[in-house]
């Protein structure tokens, strides 16, 4: 077979990165919708807000429940879903508060509740308002502005909107390196995928700060505890139904980012394994109903691969070229193009768009590429029908000893075990492989360094002030004695 041939194929098999890249230009093209553009809504419908929490800390969700409790809507009800949560401690105190406020809550204790997420909003359906009419998601993490619930209604006004979608935000964003890299590692996808989705209106909904309306959700059935993304998922669902689907780059709410590598890789880990779930379960309609437009089929599959990467494929193919020498040029078109299209995303796209500095621009990047073990395994797991259980992904700080994983060092010895066995058998394309993929560990490495610097930095704060703490905290006894 022809040299050709294998670069054809190559390109054919990097077809999704280059649509994500050729779409991501058409972001410098999006507006938000107005809301002057929006008609009058003359009734507020009824709205029901569902807040899932499992194990979570009680002082954090009661956080989340204070900025419900105070919308400047009037219309709503709050559900407050604790479920598998067996520890008193956890639920009570959340109890508590919510019978000692009343209205808008309503407590639930769901002590044993299947399906992960989507089990606890199907079973939530039991439990809603009568009247309701619209359906908003918001994690036991986030806190809410005043008008969250209003600004998303006034989208709601035309019959045939089946979705609200907000961005995701973060409130625990410091001025530590790794901090910075993995927020605007975050909101890459929305600065840039979810905007090039809503063009060619293809918006899914995103788990959280998002709003769906109860008629769309009872026309497309329940939700799926079997897809590990639950929400995107439904999200396809109602998009092929024919809904229209908005998204408002609005920050009306702020969560908790993972705030070590450990953490977020647990959650790209669910990502990357739930996109792939969802692309399998609706292969026939992504790729062979006509009633689904093509650009929606286009937009469907590039979000849905944003979180995957090809370097586990294409470091096998390196080393096949090993033996066969025209496998190389497979394997390095794949991994050139993906890194070329990434890294113009990343360090020219994103960066205008979302009008970054070079340096933030490229922090998001390393963070992004520093991912790769999640990103390459998950969807090669989900392909073969490896069952991966839900895991919540913490909220706490574990520094180095918990973020350095085996997977990254044992992948890293493959990647450099190729160069080696590449030099020696004088075999340039997969010697080229070996070095794209190199790139990967690499930013691996350099995500490392910046935790260590941001723990020496913290360090030296935190012993510079050790000496000034009980003068701190007579200050502060002070100061609450003379505001009572």
């Amino acid at each position: 077979m022809s040299e050709i041939y294998f670069i054809v194929i190559g390109v054919m098999l990097s077809f999704p990165y280059l649509c994500e890249l050729y779409l991501s230009f058409l972001v410098f093209f999006w507006k938000s919708p107005n809301l002057s553009s929006v008609r009058t809504v003359n009734e507020e419908p009824f709205v029901s807000i569902l807040v899932p929490a499992y194990r979570e800390p009680p002082e954090v969700l009661i956080d989340t429940l204070r900025s419900l409790k105070d919308q400047s809507y009037s219309n709503y009800e709050v559900l407050v879903l604790i479920n598998n949560t067996p520890e008193p401690d956890l639920w009570i105190p959340v109890k508590i508060y919510c019978e000692r406020v009343g209205k808008p809550f309503k407590f639930l204790y769901l002590k044993q509740v299947d399906g992960f997420k989507a089990g606890v909003l199907n079973e939530a359906e039991k439990y809603l308002n009568p009247k309701t009419e619209i359906i908003g998601v918001v994690d036991s993490d986030y806190i809410v502005d005043r008008n969250f619930i209003k600004n998303a209604i006034y989208y709601f006004s035309s019959s045939d909107v089946g979705i609200v979608q907000f961005p995701q935000d973060y409130r625990n964003l410091t001025k530590d390196l790794f901090s910075q890299a993995m927020y605007y590692s975050y909101r890459y996808f929305f600065a840039t995928v979810m905007k090039y989705c809503d063009l060619l209106r293809a918006t899914s909904f995103m788990g959280t700060v998002g709003f769906i309306k109860r008629s769309a959700l009872m026309d497309v059935g329940s939700w799926d505890g079997r897809v590990l993304t639950e929400d995107s998922e439904i999200g396809l669902r109602i998009n092929a139904k024919g809904y229209k689907c908005i998204y408002i780059d609005q920050s009306v709410g702020k969560g908790l980012m993972p705030l070590d590598f450990k953490s977020c890789k647990i959650q790209r880990y669910r990502w990357s394994y739930g996109n792939m779930q969802t692309i399998l379960k609706h292969l026939k309609l992504l790729l062979f109903d006509r009633k689904f437009p093509i650009k929606k089929k286009i937009a469907f599959i590039t979000q849905n691969i944003v979180w995957h990467n090809p370097l586990l494929i294409v470091i096998i193919l390196g080393y096949f070229s090993l033996l066969i020498p025209k496998f190389g040029l497979l394997s390095l078109t794949i991994g050139s193009l993906y890194l070329f299209s990434k890294t113009l995303i990343f360090l020219l796209i994103f960066k205008k768009v979302d009008n970054l500095s070079f340096f933030k621009a490229f922090l998001s990047y390393l963070f992004y590429l520093s991912l790769f073990v999640p990103m390459s395994i998950a969807p090669i797991k989900a392909l073969l029908g490896i069952k991966m259980s839900f895991k919540r992904t913490p909220k706490s700080h574990n520094f180095l000893l918990n973020s350095t994983n085996l997977e990254e060092l044992i992948l890293g010895s493959f990647i450099f075990l190729l160069i080696i066995l590449s030099l020696k058998k004088e075999c340039f394309y997969s010697l080229l492989t070996g070095l794209i993929s190199s790139v990967y560990f690499l930013s691996y490495i350099g995500l490392q360094i910046l935790s260590i610097l941001d723990y020496i930095k913290n360090l030296r704060i935190s012993q510079k002030n050790r000496g000034s703490g009980y003068e701190n905290w007579d200050n502060i006894a002070t100061l609450e004695k003379s505001t009572t």
